[in-house]
């Protein structure tokens, strides 16, 4: 008798976990992000804030990241100015259900699992071009003694 008593708790407990759970049931522990820019074929390095996860990808990418962290994105196209984005996790709307369902135990799996955050699905990035430091132009001038003449005009950008 006592041992069906012990199944019947241990059963509980876990059918208990299971549906408290409620948004690491719903929305998982990784979340996919899809990364776009303009023009197409930038460098895109994924990192998290923790330095634990690294990975890049050339755009447009796909990354699938564990959600129980915060992100800095790093987009580079030669020519173009690096856009530096932080990607913030969110608690998922999901953890609510928690307050009806689960009560404290499935906050607790949510938030441990990481399955109680959420990031943005997509990221699009307008890349914008890149001055030079420096241009020098020379200008070819004819007068009418038909001699060249060569003028050099140099334009620095402010730093």
């Amino acid at each position: 008798m006592k041992y069906y008593k012990v199944v019947s708790f241990i059963g509980i407990v876990l059918i208990a976990l299971i549906i408290a759970s409620c948004a690491t049931i719903i929305t998982g522990t990784t979340d996919t992000v899809n990364i776009k820019s303009e023009p197409e074929g930038a460098i895109v390095v994924f990192e998290s804030t923790d330095g634990i996860y690294k990975e890049q990808k050339k755009t447009p990418a796909i990354f699938t990241i564990p959600s129980d962290k915060t992100y800095t994105l790093s987009i580079k196209l030669n020519g173009y100015k690096t856009k530096n984005i932080v990607l913030e996790r969110k608690i998922s709307g999901w953890v609510l259900g928690n307050i009806l369902v689960g009560g404290i135990i499935g906050f607790a799996v949510d938030f441990i699992s990481g399955g109680a955050y959420i990031h943005e699905k997509a990221v699009n990035v307008k890349l914008e071009k890149e001055l030079p430091d420096k241009i020098t132009l020379k200008i070819l001038l004819i007068n009418h003694k038909e001699k060249l003449v060569t003028i050099p005009v140099v334009w620095e950008k402010d730093i």
